[in-house]
């Protein structure tokens, strides 16, 4: 497996990791390997539990997800190969298909749109997709007047993260700096109050909005 993708580590293999909504030991999830990591090419899927989020797909809620990525990264690259395209093409809905959906979190300010189609679905590929595109634009003069508005903590993440990223070459910040060191996805939920708190006042089209949960790498 080539350096940098995410791996499975099967029972006994791993640590326990709290997430959202408990201790998620026993089930497997994925992890940044290690070299000394037993790294496993396909994660056993009929072992994720059920989600408290009906109307989401348990392969992307945050309470059974199986997966954590590197979201600077191609989903298609940052994700094992055979889990990929083994998921990439299910609904991302849980009891219904798709065919408008929010993506925000508590860790960025945008908001991204999906569409998608009743003959054509919104996709597990399509929700990871969309926060790698979204997430790697330049940020623009009006963000990075927000940026210089945070205090010298908060921006000193952000440039870290940046200088992280472009290694030697020039500077240049893109929205997922914002994250600072936040950049793994770990799962979606949904958050109704959060939700409409976060909607521009008359903006709210009734679709459904999935918050986005990252953690570090």
């Amino acid at each position: 497996m080539a350096t940098g993708h995410a791996a499975w580590l099967p029972q006994g293999c791993y640590p326990t990791v709290a997430y959202g909504y408990g201790w998620y030991a026993p089930y497997p999830y994925y992890v940044h390997p290690t070299p000394q990591a037993l790294v496993y090419t396909s994660p056993p899927l009929s072992k994720s539990p059920r989600s408290i989020f009906p109307n989401v797909n348990k392969y992307l809620a945050v309470d059974t997800t199986l997966l954590k990525y590197d979201v600077r990264r191609p989903p298609d690259k940052a994700i094992d190969t055979s889990y990929y395209y083994r998921l990439s093409q299910r609904s991302a809905g849980g009891r219904k298909n798709l065919t408008t959906l929010h993506l925000i979190s508590k860790d960025f300010p945008w908001r991204f749109t999906i569409y998608g189609s009743e003959t054509k679905p919104i996709t597990c590929a399509d929700v990871w997709k969309s926060l790698h595109d979204g997430l790697n634009q330049d940020i623009e003069d009006a963000e990075w007047a927000i940026v210089c508005s945070f205090d010298d903590q908060r921006r000193g993440e952000i440039m870290e993260a940046a200088k992280g990223r472009c290694g030697g070459s020039e500077l240049q910040l893109k929205r997922i700096d914002w994250l600072g060191d936040r950049i793994a996805f770990v799962g979606v939920e949904v958050d109704t109050d959060f939700a409409q708190s976060r909607c521009l006042p008359g903006g709210d089209d009734g679709q459904e909005t999935w918050l986005v949960r990252f953690s570090p790498l």
